[in-house]
C-alpha cells in the first residue's frame, strides 16, 4: 500500500525534524513549524487514503492490523508534531 508507505515516510520526516529544530537558526524557527504543519497533514491525508482502501479488502484480520498500524502512525505523528510546535513556540521567544 503506498499511502501507508507514504505515512511511514512522513513519520521518519517528523523524527528528523524533531531533532533537526534544536540545531535551527532562530531566523528559520517559523520554516521549522511549516514544515511540520505540511508534513503531519500529508501523513494525515495518506492514513484517510489507507482507510479509504480498506474497505475494499475482505481479510479482516489484515484490515485489523492494519488498522492498528494506522494508529500508531496517526498517534506518533500527533506527538512528534505537538512536540516540534511546543519546541518552536519556546525557542521563538
Amino acid at each position: 500500500m503506498i499511502p501507508l508507505e507514504t505515512a511511514e515516510i512522513g513519520l521518519n520526516a517528523l523524527s528528523i525534524a524533531k531533532d533537526m529544530v534544536k540545531l535551527s537558526n532562530k531566523n528559520a524557527l517559523s520554516d521549522c513549524g511549516v514544515g511540520s504543519l505540511m508534513i503531519h497533514s500529508g501523513i494525515k491525508g495518506a492514513l484517510l487514503n489507507v482507510k479509504t482502501n480498506l474497505q475494499g479488502l475482505k481479510d479482516e484480520t489484515l484490515v485489523a492490523s492494519l488498522i492498528k498500524r494506522c494508529e500508531r502512525i496517526e498517534n506518533d505523528a500527533t506527538s512528534y508534531h505537538k512536540s516540534i510546535m511546543e519546541m518552536v513556540e519556546e525557542l521563538m521567544g
